[in-house]
Formats: C-alpha cells, structure tokens, sequence
C-alpha cells in the first residue's frame, strides 16, 4: 500500500504505524487497539493465571512473520523489556495466527480488535500477563509528493480532530 500511495494510485491508507516513514506524512487517530496474547482451550490452565513474557517460553508460539507491522511491534516491545522469544510457527497474517491458535498449535499474539468475535465466541481466549502491552495508535498516511484531495484531507480532520488546514 505504500508503494500505491507514493505513486499517487491510493489518496490515503489506513494503518498501525511503528515509525515514521520518509515522503509520507502520518496523522494518528485518538482510537487505539489493543494487542493481545491468546491461546486456545488446550492451553485453558493459563485462563485463570497471570503470567508473565518469559513464562512464555514453555509453550509453543504463533507469531506473524517477520516484516509485518504486529511483529515489529511485539519485536521492539520484546526487546525493551530484554526479552527474547522465537516464534515455533510464523505465518503471513494474524488471521492464519489466530486459526493456528483456535486449533491448537500454540499460543499467538493478535489485535484484539481483529479478533473479538473468535474472543466472545470463546474459540480463544486472551492470556492474563503481568506485563502490560501498550496500546497502539491506528494512523493515516498521505504522500507529501501530492496534494490531499477536500475529501482525503475532510476524513483525516474527521476522524484525527488533529489535521491542520
């Protein structure tokens, strides 16, 4: 979607920023998600403890591959807290994470937000950690190459209160 953006294909895109991103401006929403680490009813003694990132390491983990947003931010979260966990399965989307979770293969880390119905419908269940995960904010980018549309620039306002005229 970068790419599209930088060549004038795409006025906006939508995203979880981590950093900031040469030629594009980024406008942060208020709104935040939340990521959660999640497990499904074969690991249903973990529902009622509180555990911690390094306990972590006794279970098989689910992980997004490297190179995607989610897993960069768990990488740089892991690594401020000194924390070293190597995924047993990395996989191309959080939705594969969380089907592999649901299955039973181990223990994914997943926004919360993409994965609340599987949570209400008890396929999965969020771990309780002693750590807490910060949240993250959902950002919009534009080119600085190119001029935003009324309607790319009225949304951004809309949605950020934040977007200056």
């Amino acid at each position: 979607p970068i790419v599209l953006l930088t060549e004038n294909s795409i006025p906006l895109i939508i995203f979880i920023p981590l950093s900031d991103i040469k030629g594009l401006s980024i406008f942060l929403s208020p709104s935040t998600v939340l990521c959660s680490v999640i497990a499904s009813k074969k690991y249903s003694e973990l529902n009622d403890k509180v555990i911690s990132l390094n306990e972590l390491k006794n279970y098989p983990l689910i992980f997004q591959a490297k190179g995607s947003n989610t897993r960069n931010f768990l990488d740089n979260f892991l690594k401020e807290k000194n924390i070293t966990l190597k995924p047993n399965i990395e996989l191309a989307s959080y939705s594969l994470v969380t089907e592999f979770c649901k299955a039973g293969f181990g223990i994914g880390f997943a926004v919360k937000e993409f994965i609340q119905k599987d949570l209400n419908e008890g396929k999965i269940f969020s771990l309780k950690m002693k750590e807490n995960i910060p949240e993250r904010y959902i950002g919009f980018a534009i080119s600085n190459k190119h001029l935003p549309s009324f309607s790319t620039k009225k949304l951004i306002e809309i949605v950020t209160n934040k977007l200056d005229n």
